[in-house]
């Protein structure tokens, strides 16, 4: 079927109007914010997410697109700037007979072409996002974007290039740091299972573990 562009470009003003209410309202930044969504929603979180510098807006720390396929794909384009700095992951199922699984094999090649960063996942469902497997993974790489992970053998280069006369309140600001990261993935994966909680308790009948 074919792109309703206005309708699209309609649904992704709406979306960044949300996001630009999170920003004033809670100080996040879009560079710590992950959008996504399923099918149609995935799709115009993609068309937003790799357009914001053509449009001035600071990119996204990632986009998320289960069961989606790539809007405008002929017209689709990627700045520089996004394929950087906005890793994707991209679920779907291979059985998928609504939003076909094809769709993700041809949108994957087109954003990888363009320099885009995708973590590509599939399972064996249909048009659904109630895979425990596939939430897991998408719970994992939000993580990765929001709190990538520091290697040890960086650290200790970092410090004995950098702070070698100071090692030990180079060793104590390094351990504040891995203690307010482990604080705030605590805290950030609370919420996350307790959304994805909720959502499976006000819609029981959609989600078959």
């Amino acid at each position: 079927s074919r792109d309703d562009y206005h309708g699209q470009i309609k649904a992704v003003h709406m979306l960044e109007e949300e996001i630009e209410l999170i920003e004033r309202e809670e100080g996040i930044p879009a560079s710590r914010i992950v959008v996504g969504g399923f099918a149609q929603g995935a799709a115009l979180a993609m068309l937003s997410a790799f357009s914001r510098r053509e449009r001035g807006k600071e990119p996204y720390a990632g986009c998320v697109c289960l069961s989606g396929w790539l809007p405008m794909c002929q017209k689709f384009r990627v700045n520089g700037d996004e394929s950087d700095l906005t890793p994707l992951f991209w679920a779907h199922g291979e059985y998928d007979d609504i939003v076909r699984h094809e769709q993700q094999m041809f949108g994957v090649r087109k954003l990888r072409d363009r320099g885009v960063d995708v973590t590509v996942k599939s399972y064996p469902v249909g048009h659904e996002s109630c895979d425990y497997e596939e939430i897991e993974a998408m719970a994992e790489f939000i993580d990765d974007v929001l709190y990538p992970k520091v290697d040890v053998r960086d650290l200790q280069q970092h410090e004995h290039e950098t702070y070698q006369p100071h090692g030990n309140e180079f060793i104590e600001a390094e351990f504040e740091y891995v203690q307010d990261r482990e604080q705030n993935y605590d805290e950030s994966s609370t919420e996350f299972l307790a959304s994805v909680q909720y959502l499976f308790d006000q819609n029981p009948d959609q989600f078959h573990p």
